[in-house]
């Protein structure tokens, strides 16, 4: 169930609730803050709850605009959205406070406080870093009710070897985008300045890596096409502004975690010779100080994976990292072909099959039938608690 009293945020009237949290899990001298999170209500009562681990770091799901069903999850289910403090609605605490770890106990701060008891925990991209170290934290704590399952989309297994190896998945996505997708006119605009539209290009680097994360979506083809064939001058900038607002707003968020527990170092991107680079300046004053592994994180929980084919943030090798990893927990690892790094939302939703996939999930079930009534290219593997992956041939 889910207790909560309604509060306000930036806007009022969307189901915006608070709850007291500590600024600091390791220094209660520091006091409280009020944290902020959204309920989409379901059309029953009880019912299940999914919480909503957004990526980024620092990317946000509280709206003012409820969106009628999230990721295509049953009518009569709750969602509860969130925002890491640091960002949206949870802007306030100070930048010292910045980790996994505590952005990960706020999220248990919740669970706890409204008394969600019967959920399942859904995070994308950096949320499944979150995700990972929450349940960890729940495993822990025997007051907690464990969820019925945690959903991993773009799963990151560990930490990248710095900033360079984090972002050749933008220079290989946009090469193959380059070849197979754009027109070579089209791909021929970037091959050396003016550009289009007079932007430069660390703008179309930001506008191009942003849209190679989209990718492919069934019924509207991939992004960076909609955007330059014909080129459309309003969402190109629109879509530049967005993100750099994005940045500018989640910039302590988005250094504390990179520098310290992801990348190692943090660099923009430049487009040179219709190549995407990374520029020279350095923006984490330090490096690694507390690198990410999933594998330190263990669950008994069922484990549901999605990776997209041409995700260019999150190899198949580091969300298959985490798979392999998590030896104590039903695993199911599915890999949707042409789609980008949202492949559940962008593709699964999109194509109205979502809400199936949500019930066998919360049961603990195989997804195979129900992926196959989805008409979308996949491929899947699943393994019960402490099974390899693959069992040697008897003798």
């Amino acid at each position: 169930m889910i207790l909560f009293a309604l509060a306000l945020c930036s806007f009022a009237g969307q189901n915006i609730v608070t709850v007291t949290t500590p600024v600091s899990y390791r220094n209660p001298a520091l006091g409280t803050w009020e944290q902020s999170f959204q309920v989409v209500l379901g059309t029953a009562s009880p019912t299940t709850t999914v919480i909503v681990l957004p990526g980024g770091p620092g990317a946000n799901t509280i709206t003012p605009t409820l969106p009628v069903r999230y990721l295509g999850m049953p009518a009569r289910w709750n969602a509860v959205l969130t925002d890491p403090r640091g960002a949206g609605c949870n802007i306030g605490p100070p930048a010292s406070t910045f980790s996994t770890d505590t952005l990960a106990r706020d999220i248990l701060t919740i669970i706890k406080q409204v008394q969600i008891t019967d959920y399942l925990i859904f995070g994308a991209s950096y949320g499944t870093v979150e995700a990972t170290t929450l349940e960890s934290l729940i495993e822990a704590d025997p007051s907690v009710a464990k969820p019925r399952a945690v959903v991993l989309e773009g799963s990151i297994g560990h930490s990248w070897n710095g900033y360079q190896d984090y972002f050749q998945g933008f220079a290989y996505e946009w090469d193959r985008v380059k070849r197979s997708v754009l027109q070579p006119s089209t791909a021929g605009l970037f091959n050396a300045s003016p550009y289009p539209l007079g932007l430069s290009s660390s703008d179309w680097a930001l506008i191009i890596s942003s849209q190679l994360a989209v990718g492919d979506t069934p019924g509207v083809g991939h992004a960076l096409r909609a955007l330059l064939e014909p080129i459309n001058e309003t969402a190109i900038r629109q879509t530049l502004a967005q993100v750099r607002a994005a940045a500018a707003q989640t910039a302590p968020l988005l250094l504390a975690i990179n520098c310290s527990e992801l990348t190692g170092s943090l660099r923009a991107g430049d487009l040179v010779g219709n190549e995407l680079v990374l520029g020279t300046q350095e923006f984490c004053a330090s490096g690694f100080t507390n690198r990410y592994d999933s594998a330190s994180f263990q669950t008994t929980v069922p484990l549901y994976y999605f990776q997209g084919q041409a995700d260019p943030i999150v190899s198949a090798a580091q969300s298959m990292y985490h798979y392999l990893s998590h030896v104590n927990s039903r695993g199911s690892y599915v890999a949707i072909g042409n789609a980008g790094h949202e492949p559940f939302l962008r593709s699964l939703s999109a194509v109205g099959c979502a809400g199936p996939i949500w019930n066998a999930m919360a049961s603990g079930s195989s997804l195979g039938s129900l992926l196959d009534a989805c008409t979308l290219p996949y491929a899947m593997v699943e393994r019960g608690p402490g099974q390899p992956l693959m069992l040697a041939p008897a003798p």
